[in-house]
């Protein structure tokens, strides 16, 4: 049912009441679970029909949404690092990847990046310089970690250049290593972004541990005993029993 759950999601997103200040519009969560169901419906599709194509890009459109309202979003990166490679791959001719140029730095990002998306540029030399800038990505990502520079403003800056530029671009095969470049980065993000999830599965055990009612609670279905020890009113009601029982 992923047509009628689209369709849901999307006047979820449309629902407006101004007179109580509702906008659901901006509610990344819905966004997200929109951008989900849009890449599901997208795997129904054959591989190459135009269809299949569509749908991934409302999935990356959806997606981006979500990163307007919040650019550290976990689920929205992971899901157009998806995205995009698989629109990476609608064309089935790619080139083989180019020798590394310069260094993985900073510098040769926002090189690359500039280059990638430079309108005066011809194609081929854009799609060059997008397929230099997904290897550079990745060997600034597994190299050492610069002393005083952060890693996260350079690959936000990749996002914020290429993602306006990539659904515009006309040239099929630039277009195509320009979502390589994009997913790369985006898989990046979600990795920097994710919380330690060896660490979070510890502090939700010793908090359970320790919190036997926070422990119940946090079942997917909480069903409370009525006559439980220390119930509200249970303690009063059956002491008037006893009394009761007492003066027989």
């Amino acid at each position: 049912y992923l047509d009628e759950a689209i369709a849901r999601y999307e006047e979820v997103l449309a629902t407006r009441i101004p007179d109580r200040k509702f906008d659901f519009s901006l509610d990344y969560e819905v966004i997200n679970a929109l951008g989900a169901a849009l890449y599901a419906r997208s795997r129904q599709e054959p591989l190459d029909s135009p269809a299949r194509l569509e749908f991934l890009n409302k999935t990356v459109a959806t997606y981006r949404r979500t990163l307007a309202i919040d650019s550290e979003d976990t689920k929205a990166h992971y899901g157009l690092g998806i995205a995009y490679a698989n629109l990476a791959v609608q064309d089935g001719n790619a080139p083989a990847d180019p020798p590394l140029e310069g260094k993985a730095d900073i510098a040769s990002i926002q090189r690359l990046t500039k280059a990638a998306t430079d309108p005066g540029t011809p194609a081929a030399a854009r799609a060059l310089a997008s397929r230099n800038l997904s290897r550079t990505i990745e060997g600034f990502m597994s190299g050492p970690r610069h002393e005083f520079e952060s890693r996260l403003n350079p690959l936000h800056a990749v996002v914020e250049t290429l993602g306006p530029a990539f659904p515009t671009e006309a040239d099929p095969r630039t277009k195509a290593d320009l979502a390589r470049a994009l997913a790369v980065t985006h898989k990046a993000l979600h990795t920097m972004f994710k919380p330690d999830e060896s660490a979070v599965g510890r502090a939700h055990a010793l908090a359970r541990k320790n919190n036997p009612a926070a422990d119940q609670n946090a079942q997917s279905i909480v069903i409370h005993s009525l006559h439980r020890p220390g119930a509200p009113g249970l303690q009063s009601t059956t002491g008037k029993v006893a009394a009761r029982e007492n003066e027989k």
